[in-house]
């Protein structure tokens, strides 16, 4: 069985790939006087490479999914699992961000230059019903409108009720294949049906409705969910990696296995079959991370900060301008990655050490903020 440890590493590796995704690989929202990126080994961003690995890092999605789901289980099995309390942990978490990030960028970046892209522009708001509205939309996770990549709030938090669902349901079931097939199904449902459903004259509207956009038809990624408490269920992260640590050199086939799915997932069988690559890529991972302690560590770190690293980054490579401009500012996708890293990292401890302050300064806010209790009258009896 995987370790909370194991579970944050990967999270840490997961949030990494995140960054590396969204800067590489959307050239479009680069700052207009980027060049593109250069590396020492032409051929790795002219033969379009470099592009492969930013679009294979977007399965961090289904890593987060499958983690998710992965947790779910073992908090359900164990009575541990909340529904309300989970989503409320969400939102306080998500809110401790939007607080501090959100005033930031509505005054100092509403105003860029005409040449920047239109992400830059977004804090552009006029007007008081205006900004409340948005502000309100947005608070409330129902709209990702002040920062787009903050759609997988709602889809997470959508996701959640089915998955306990899901869990409730296998419950009735034994055998691993049965619950995989089971998966494969929803997973086809998903991509195949009622994504053709919604293309319908006859069910046109359905993209609009609540419960069909919000919880059937999320992002096929979303049905990761699902796979990681089969795994859960079945302990099958634990025992594929088991059966790659029992190889002598580990590290080096978990490694092969990575390099060999990124090349089927980038140019010949793409995201279809990530049911079966997403458990491998994860305890390949993991092999991986054990054979290298310091650098598990790091991971583990990383995977602390992985929610504010999530909620902050695109800030500083989309949305703030003069930020992307640094971010960009050296043509080499690793130094830019690791600038943008830098950036994320230091906003995410910003974060944390004023929540932590206000934590400390709870009480005497407490005092300013309420009246004290009134003392219970005496017993005269």
């Amino acid at each position: 069985m995987f370790s909370r440890d194991d579970t944050k590493a990967l999270k840490g590796l997961a949030v990494l790939m995140m960054l590396f995704h969204h800067m590489a690989g959307f050239t479009d929202r680069c700052p207009p006087d980027f060049e593109g990126f250069q590396t020492l080994w032409r051929g790795f961003a002219e033969n379009g490479l470099l592009g492969a690995l930013a679009g294979f890092c977007n399965s961090c999605v289904s890593i987060f999914f499958l983690l998710g789901g992965y947790g779910m289980y073992l908090l359900w099995k164990d009575k541990h699992f909340h529904l309300g309390k989970q989503i409320r942990r969400l939102y306080l978490v998500y809110w401790r961000v939007f607080v501090l990030i959100i005033p930031v960028a509505l005054i100092f970046f509403r105003r860029s230059p005409d040449q920047a892209p239109a992400l830059s522009c977004i804090y552009n708001i006029h007007g008081a019903r205006q900004i409340f509205i948005t502000l309100l939309a947005n608070f409330t996770g129902y709209f990702s409108t002040l920062n787009n990549e903050w759609w997988f709030f709602k889809a997470y938090i959508c996701m959640m009720p089915m998955g306990c669902l899901f869990c409730l349901l296998m419950q009735k079931t034994k055998r691993l294949s049965t619950d995989l097939l089971i998966v494969c199904a929803l997973d086809f449902l998903r991509r195949v049906v009622l994504s053709n459903i919604s293309n319908t004259v006859l069910f046109s509207g359905a993209g609009n409705h609540l419960f069909f956009a919000g919880f059937l038809i999320q992002d096929v990624r979303a049905t990761m969910l699902y796979l990681g408490i089969v795994c859960a269920k079945h302990d099958l992260l634990a025992r594929i990696k088991n059966q790659l640590s029992r190889l002598r050199l580990a590290p080096v086939y978990a490694f092969a296995a990575i390099v060999c799915i990124f090349f089927l997932r980038s140019f010949l069988t793409f995201d279809f079959p990530d049911i079966i690559y997403m458990p491998v890529i994860i305890a390949s991972a993991s092999v991986i991370l054990d054979g290298i302690k310091p650098l598990k560590k790091g991971m583990i770190f990383f995977g602390r900060h992985s929610t504010n690293f999530w909620l902050l980054h695109t800030f500083f490579c989309y949305y703030f301008y003069e930020a992307a401009k640094v971010v960009y500012s050296t043509r080499s996708p690793l130094l830019d990655w690791l600038i943008l890293l830098a950036f994320t990292l230091g906003a995410s401890l910003v974060v944390e050490i004023f929540w932590k302050l206000i934590g400390l300064a709870e009480p005497k806010l407490k005092k300013i903020l309420f009246k004290p209790e009134a003392e219970p009258a005496p017993d005269t009896k």
